[in-house]
């Protein structure tokens, strides 16, 4: 049984680290393009079209991704909700104990401060979690633009910034 929690955690583990660092990634490039588009107007100018595809592809995907990652949507991916939900489960494994005996990168100062989360630390990250500000403007910003296309954003999409921005 703990082997396979172990196990499971690894792989939760894992997916996190790949989803945060997608969107970190995505993140960084909608910045950059943006903050250096006065940059660099000659080349925008060559291939308008591509360039603002682009744009609105890496803010779609942090919109929909920014929003999927702290509560999701289908059971079977993965959130900050779901590994809550299973460190819940499975305390035993985040014991001050098997931190020491886990063959991950921590040492020193870390495994000594380390703090094993209970029921009520468990149930109180997922309450933070669920209360995030961004949840909001994010949910709003999905359900008007790329869950639903209201008409009036698709012509003026300017417009959705001022109906549910972001916080």
């Amino acid at each position: 049984m703990m082997k396979e929690a172990s196990s499971e955690f690894r792989q939760l583990l894992l997916a996190f680290r790949r989803e945060v660092q997608t969107l970190v990634m995505v993140l960084n490039t909608y910045r950059y393009l943006h903050e250096r588009r006065s940059d660099f107007l000659d080349e925008l100018n060559l291939a308008p079209a591509f360039f603002q595809t682009v744009l609105v592809a890496l803010r779609t995907t942090w919109v929909i991704r920014g929003y999927s990652l702290p509560i999701g949507g289908e059971k079977n991916e993965f959130t900050v909700k779901s590994f809550l939900r299973f460190v819940g489960d499975h305390l035993e494994l985040f014991s001050k104990e098997a931190f020491l005996r886990r063959s991950l990168p921590y040492f020193g100062w870390q495994a000594e401060r380390h703090e094993a989360p209970t029921k009520e630390t468990v149930r109180q990250d997922r309450r933070r979690v669920e209360r995030l500000r961004a949840n909001e403007s994010l949910k709003g910003q999905r359900q008007k633009f790329y869950g639903h296309l209201d008409p009036e954003y698709f012509f003026e999409p300017e417009q959705l910034s001022q109906a549910a921005p972001f916080q």
